[in-house]
């Protein structure tokens, strides 16, 4: 068990560019400080969002704190992922900067991205950089794990409501007897 979670520090470390140091000391705090709640959120976030801050909005706060974003980060979350549309569209747009960036091969940077920004989401996010996340994630090694943290919940609810929307569709179906729906689902 050790000798594989070894494997998968380093592994982790060398895919974020980050210490293994660092990684292993937040496993190994992640280890003493699991807790599943009634509601099935497993890791706590470093600032909770208050009020009507979503976690979208916070998500997206926290990228454009910085002016480099490191894709890997936000692997396997999609713009499908988000409920607002103004977020959606924004992490769209910054998934497209994304990309190309990846193909050119140069670094991601906030700063040029934006000024590409459709004039729809200028409202936007300048709400994002008027957000008060507080000192904590100057620290870039902790913005990038609160980013993780906050991109996993945010997937997670994501697939819940999928699940519960291809549910809803299945007894739905089988209450139709609906054999080719149900084949489809």
């Amino acid at each position: 068990d050790d000798l594989v979670r070894g494997h998968y520090i380093q592994r982790l470390s060398r895919d974020l560019d980050l210490d293994v140091n660092l990684i292993a000391s937040a496993v190994s705090k992640k280890d003493k400080s699991f807790e599943v709640s009634e509601k099935g959120e497993d890791e706590k976030l470093a600032n909770e969002p208050k009020g009507n801050l979503s976690l979208e909005d916070y998500l997206l706060a926290l990228l454009v704190l910085n002016d480099s974003i490191n894709t890997r980060l936000l692997e396997g979350l999609g713009g499908s992922d988000f409920e607002n549309n103004d977020a959606k569209s924004f992490f769209k747009f910054l998934r497209d900067i994304m990309e190309a960036s990846k193909q050119a091969k140069i670094p991601v940077k906030i700063s040029r991205a934006l000024k590409k920004l459709p004039k729809d989401l200028n409202r936007y996010v300048d709400n994002l950089y008027l957000l008060n996340l507080g000192a904590d994630f100057e620290d870039n090694e902790l913005r990038a794990g609160e980013i993780i943290k906050v991109a996993l919940r945010i997937r997670e609810k994501s697939l819940k409501k999928k699940l519960k929307n291809i549910s809803q569709e299945l007894k739905i179906a089988e209450k139709e007897d609906d054999l080719k729906k149900l084949d489809k689902l």
